[in-house]
């Protein structure tokens, strides 16, 4: 066997593989077949994850095979044709190619035909490299296994400070309670707020002992951030506000601590407003099974103020005391492990993660490894900002140096060397790769289901690509995005990421027609410039809800317009009149426009084909009947026309000279149009603050859009505040810049296919009012002073 074939065998590059044979001296010449104890030795070396052997037992056949593997892979286990495998699965409804990736319980239904029984191969949690031998350098993707790895040997134990974290509800004041103690302004900083990231701080109290704090959101949307939360602490401070009481995310942030199994110190915070009310606090954590000392029960209680600082020492002291009784230690001399709490992509600095260290000491230098990602620390920066050159066991630090941004809540961990570290990150870049090809498996379409497709309609999709500032936040804005829920139209997400936005997300949103949605990101000159060469609609948002709602409102302009027909008038038919090569003629009493739709008692429909006038009122109308021309033209039948119409005088030739024409306007009303109408009121709202500087324009207001069914023609509704010649000079000076306005709403409403046409009519309604209000303060006082002077 040569270099090239063991190296496929062995999942890794030919040049690694020669690199490794040359240090040990097993082979000269790598074009040359490799000797057996070369074999033996990378083999031993370099064990493929996906490895999976046929076992005999007693004539028993029984395969082995690993949580995933390819066609061709599983044919060559169960010694049969991948063309065999291929047939399986499609009899099973599941269309796959030879070397598209199965997971185990289909490879097991496809063995089992085959008359194998299937063992699963349990992946590999723990990876060990012959030349990454020693204490410390063992890798590990589980949980348990990180905390047990940090119980090491009780004499090279030492205190470390004790981690906690900080949950509650919405707005209760958990960063207001972190800012009191740091003495910063955290809170003022956020946007709308609310905490809509998590952020790990480490403070010293009074005494000297420091505490790292974790601060999670309370918005609803961000549960895993406040899981994560909850998984890596020591304690648990349940922030209550004293007016509020117990809500949903408190609840929430209570089963969370007691699914990690840490102790849980009640903060009651807000005690200095007037409606707060303490007793109904300690009666809602009761309910909830959290009883307080207060009431006999076991969980510490602290009554604070994070505005007026009053509680907060009693707070430090108690937490101080609580990490006193659960002796908290690690070893602070072996290779680096924590958890990554956050992460995100920086300029100018490249992936970035806030990395709460649990056991060793990270240092600038260190190889790492972090789920599928690889790196080197470049430069580390305390919680404040500050460079620092090494992390200790609980200290929250932001690492710089990783290829990307990494999924927030992975295990990092320090490894020997660089080598180690791209094995291990190959090893589970495969893995993951294997599994994602393995979703993608689906049952075939059969033509049953299109033909129910067919029947239930088409649902229209609402593209989205998502582009956030950190991953812990992409996290809680794609599981918001998940739980809204429309009956017609289906949210899609074409693409997420951690960023700015980038010419290929611009790519991805034109080919989809897909919007990119920003969340906690600025826009720049470059990207705006870029979007709008690349015609798509970029919108930034700083607060969940209003991304949320914006969604929401998209999603319902994609819906069919509604249409309502509207009585409007009745028309009686006088006498049936039937004229050779024009059909049926309908004498009717009342005017009547060309179009009009009829119906009648007997269930009849027509439309009028075209309408003449004589001097008695009374109009000829030639139909168009539905069913029969007999039961349409009966004499005496009355009908009522859907459509609203009214006569207007023209003249022409033959029928044209005797018919009134009539312009009739069709109300149509759909929540579309409703919606674009509004879009359209609050851009002319703002072109007219902005961008037009004509001084003929006085204080206007746009009080109303009305929008045309086809979304072309708008009818803008104005109110102007002075005199008559001031308000029909402003309508002049928007008359004449009707054409800049057009052109900035077809620029900034992407959603239209067509710049709508623009009338502008005076809305004089308010000054109206405003007249009426003047003669009732004027007519009043006089009626009082005659009341009084009567008495």
């Amino acid at each position: 066997m040569k270099a090239h074939e063991l190296a496929r065998e062995l999942g890794i590059s030919q040049k690694e593989l020669v690199n490794f044979l040359q240090q040990r001296r097993l082979t000269r010449n790598t074009a040359a077949p490799l000797a057996p104890g070369a074999i033996e030795a990378a083999r031993s070396a370099f064990k493929p994850a996906t490895a999976a052997t046929k076992i005999e037992t007693n004539g028993d056949r029984r395969a082995a095979l690993p949580p995933t593997l390819s066609v061709k892979d599983l044919a060559e286990k169960l010694s049969v044709s991948p063309v065999e495998v291929i047939k399986k699965l499609m009899a099973s409804k599941i269309l796959v190619t030879i070397n598209q990736v199965i997971d185990f319980a289909t490879a097991e239904i496809v063995a089992d035909e085959f008359g194998y029984t299937v063992e699963p191969v349990a992946s590999e949690d723990v990876v060990a490299v012959e030349s990454a031998a020693g204490e410390g350098n063992l890798v590990t993707t589980s949980r348990e296994e990180l905390f047990s790895l940090a119980k090491e040997d009780p004499t090279k134990l030492k205190p470390r400070p004790p981690i906690v974290t900080v949950l509650g509800h919405v707005d209760h004041g958990k960063t207001s309670i972190l800012d009191s103690i740091r003495q910063t302004r955290v809170a003022a900083g956020e946007a709308g707020g609310i905490t809509q990231r998590i952020g790990a701080y480490k403070i010293e109290t009074a005494d000297g002992h420091p505490v790292v704090f974790i601060d999670t959101p309370g918005h609803e949307a961000f549960t895993a951030m406040r899981a994560r939360g909850a998984q890596v602490t020591d304690l648990v401070v349940l922030v209550v506000a004293a007016d509020d009481g117990v809500m949903p995310q408190t609840v929430e942030a209570i089963h969370h601590a007691r699914a990690a199994r840490v102790p849980i110190i009640v903060a009651i915070n807000k005690i200095d407003k007037d409606n707060a009310n303490v007793d109904r606090v300690h009666q809602q954590l009761a309910e909830q099974g959290i009883v307080t000392r207060h009431y006999g029960g076991e969980h510490e209680c602290v009554h604070l103020s994070a505005r007026t600082g009053k509680g907060i020492d009693d707070l430090l002291t108690t937490i101080v005391l609580a990490s006193d009784i659960l002796e908290l230690k690690a070893n602070p001399d072996r290779n680096a492990i924590g958890t990554i709490v956050d992460a995100h992509l920086e300029r100018g600095r490249g992936p970035v993660a806030t990395v709460l260290v649990q056991a060793g000491t990270l240092k600038v230098g260190d190889d790492f490894v972090c789920g599928h990602i690889y790196g080197r620390v470049r430069a580390l920066a305390d919680d404040r900002g500050r460079s620092v050159t090494e992390a200790t066991p609980a200290t929250p630090v932001v690492v710089s140096g990783m290829g990307e941004v990494p999924q927030a809540g992975d295990i990092f961990q320090v490894v020997a060397s660089e080598r180690v570290a791209r094995q291990i990150a190959l090893t589970k870049l495969t893995e993951r790769r294997a599994q994602e090809a393995a979703r993608d498996v689906t049952p075939r379409i059969t033509l049953e289901d299109l033909a129910r497709r067919a029947k239930e309609g088409e649902v229209k999709e609402l593209s989205l690509v998502v582009k956030t500032d950190a991953q812990g936040t992409l996290e809680a804005v794609l599981a918001s995005l998940q739980k809204i829920e429309d009956p017609v139209v289906a949210i899609k997400i074409v693409g997420q990421g951690v960023g700015a936005v980038s010419d290929s997300d611009l790519l991805l949103a034109g080919v989809s027609s897909a919007i990119i949605v920003c969340f906690n990101l600025k826009p720049t000159p470059a990207s705006t410039a870029a979007a709008e060469r690349a015609k798509v609609e970029v919108r930034y948002y700083d607060v969940i809800y209003k991304l949320t709602e914006d969604v929401e409102r998209a999603a319902k302009g994609l819906r069919e317009p509604t249409y309502r027909q509207i009585r409007e008038g009745r028309v009686e038919v006088i006498t049936p009149i039937k004229i050779p090569r024009t059909g049926l003629i309908a004498g009717a009493r009342s005017a009547v426009e060309a179009g009009s739709s009829f119906s009648g008692p007997e269930k009849w429909s027509t439309k009028a084909g075209s309408t003449r006038s004589s001097t008695s009122r009374r109009t000829c109308v030639r139909c168009r009947p539905a069913r029969s021309a007999a039961s349409v033209s009966k004499a005496g039948r009355t009908s009522s026309p859907v459509t609203r119409w009214r006569r207007i005088d023209s003249s022409g030739k033959k029928f044209k000279q005797a018919v009134a024409l009539l312009n009739a306007e069709v109300e149509m009303t759909s929540y579309r149009a409703d919606q674009v109408g509004e879009q359209v009121r609050e851009e002319i709202m703002s072109i007219i603050r902005r961008d037009l500087k004509d001084p003929r324009i006085g204080f206007v207001s746009i009080t109303g859009v009305r929008m045309s069914p086809d979304l072309r023609q708008a009818r803008v509704r104005v109110s102007v505040l002075g005199k008559p010649d001031e308000q029909k000079a402003s309508i002049k000076g928007l008359v004449s810049a009707k054409g800049l306005i057009r052109h900035e709403l077809g620029r900034r409403l992407r959603n239209l296919k067509f710049s709508p046409e623009l009338r502008f009519e005076l809305d004089s309604s308010i000054e109206y009012s405003v007249h009426i209000s003047e003669l009732l303060k004027e007519v009043l006082p006089h009626e009082n002073g005659e009341q009084e002077s009567a008495l």
